[in-house]
């Protein structure tokens, strides 16, 4: 930085460091990635005896004051975390100087000292920075923080992340009355409280979760549509809430049960976990109650042709009712039995896993991982190519070695896995690794895994071959 391009004297303000330190990492959360650079950073203001500090992602606003003295000036930090670890290592009394470039809205520098400690970083201009809404409200009710938000936590699990094909009720928690609740669509979550929302509103359920800089205090909630403000005096948060009118809760709740159930959270949760640990990884597994039983579907790929052959028997029993109640018909009850019935030639099981196959092979797959990157059948992104592997070995009657090679094998798991490795062997012109044999890169049979390959540097897993080393 040029010394003419900077004023002569700097501005300078005095705070303690342990509270600038607590309150600069209470509005880090809100801050996010952003094309625009203030976004992804805080501001700082001195004024009137008062460092009040500022972070936005234009939805969120958290503001918190500390009592400080000095010159009246603002700025706006660049790479705030950075910033936050340094001020960690500060105690006592913490000044600032600000130095601001001639052409102001090219920023300037910050000097932070504190005793013997002292850090200088580049700053933005504050006139870049978001209006702050004003939120002129009546206070509408005042409540402690961390009960407001222990009854958030118990009903936004039945929110969904906002997006193009969610609707903003899902991804809304909503206060109506006495109640704190959230529906997705498929779920519904209410909390009874003793506070009173005199009026209704809904906020996406994220930000919510900044209530916890609050701590056990209390808070004072005010409503300025769209926006709604929270504050202890000292840290404001403001949201903004959504357009939408509330949804009646009442509405989604049956008036009428076939069946009930009571049971002891506690119990329940611990038979629930209990079922999800022992069997299989299945996707969303429906929980049936039954008398005094808890049930879950088993999705097992291993053991697939039991399950087909559970859900064959209940159908033929369901049928065998309908047909004793004359609520089926002797034509239709035979047409359908003897499908159920009907014992599946392997001939015709092979060409349908054949065709599958064909399927996965057009899937998406990453090289590295060897996981696939989109759904495929059952299973979602991510899951790993044995896993698929081994479902269609179970199946096929002449194993997944003859879906990729058109071969006969022995079926053992090994030879399968060597021929797979074998076919990873690609050519390779470097003669010299010592992975190379007659021109073909055998490292995949070591490793099982395929070598590393970048723009700049080539084969990362090349190593020199021993003078005199047969190939």
């Amino acid at each position: 930085m040029s010394d003419l391009e900077l004023t002569v004297r700097p501005m300078r303000a005095t705070v303690n460091a342990r509270a600038f330190s607590e309150a600069l990492k209470s509005v880090l959360p809100v801050l996010k990635n952003s094309v625009i650079p203030v976004l992804e950073e805080v501001s700082v203001r001195f004024s009137n005896g008062r460092c009040i500090l500022t972070a936005t992602d234009l939805t969120t606003w958290i503001i918190t004051e500390n009592p400080a003295s000095g010159d009246s000036f603002s700025f706006v930090f660049s790479r705030t975390k950075k910033v936050e670890r340094a001020c960690r290592c500060f105690d006592g009394s913490l000044t600032m100087e600000l130095t601001e470039n001639a052409n102001k809205d090219n920023g300037g520098f910050v000097r932070l000292s504190c005793g013997s400690r002292t850090a200088e970083f580049d700053t933005h201009s504050a006139d870049l920075c978001p209006d702050v809404p004003d939120v002129k409200g009546d206070v509408l009710f005042t409540v402690n923080a961390a009960n407001l938000l222990e009854r958030i936590d118990r009903v936004s699990y039945a929110t969904l992340k906002p997006g193009q094909s969610t609707s903003e009720h899902a991804a809304c928690v909503e206060f109506s009355g006495s109640q704190v609740f959230a529906l997705d669509g498929s779920r519904a979550a209410w909390d009874n409280g003793e506070t009173v929302f005199p009026q209704p509103f809904l906020v996406q359920a994220a930000p919510l979760h900044h209530l916890k800089v609050f701590g056990r205090c209390q808070v004072e909630f005010r409503f300025s549509k769209p926006w709604l403000s929270v504050t202890d005096g000292d840290t404001t948060i403001i949201f903004q809430a959504t357009d939408s009118e509330p949804y009646h809760l009442e509405s989604a709740i049956p008036q009428k049960y076939l069946e009930e159930f009571s049971v002891s959270p506690r119990e329940f949760l611990t038979e629930l976990n209990y079922l999800k640990d022992v069997l299989p990884t299945t996707h969303k597994p429906y929980v049936y109650l039954r008398g005094n039983e808890l049930l879950m579907q088993v999705h097992d790929r291993k053991r697939g042709l039991q399950s087909v052959n559970c859900d064959k028997q209940q159908a033929l029993e369901i049928i065998n009712r309908l047909h004793r109640e004359n609520r089926l018909d002797n034509r239709d009850y035979r047409a359908v039995y003897d499908g159920l019935s009907k014992i599946e030639p392997l001939r015709d099981r092979d060409e349908v896993l054949e065709e599958l196959w064909k399927q996965f092979g057009d899937i998406p797959m990453n090289p590295l991982t060897e996981r696939i990157e989109v759904p495929f059948m059952g299973w979602g992104a991510g899951i790993h190519r044995e896993e698929i592997w081994h479902w269609f070995d179970v199946r096929h009657s002449k194993g997944v070695a003859y879906l990729l090679y058109h071969v006969n094998t022995n079926r053992t798991p090994e030879a399968d896995k060597l021929l797979y490795l074998k076919q990873r062997c690609n050519p390779c012109e470097t003669f010299d690794c010592c992975f190379n044999y007659c021109g073909e890169c055998r490292f995949p049979l070591v490793y099982e895994r395929i070598p590393r390959l970048t723009a700049t540097d080539g084969c990362k897993e090349y190593d020199c071959r021993e003078e005199g080393a047969n190939v």
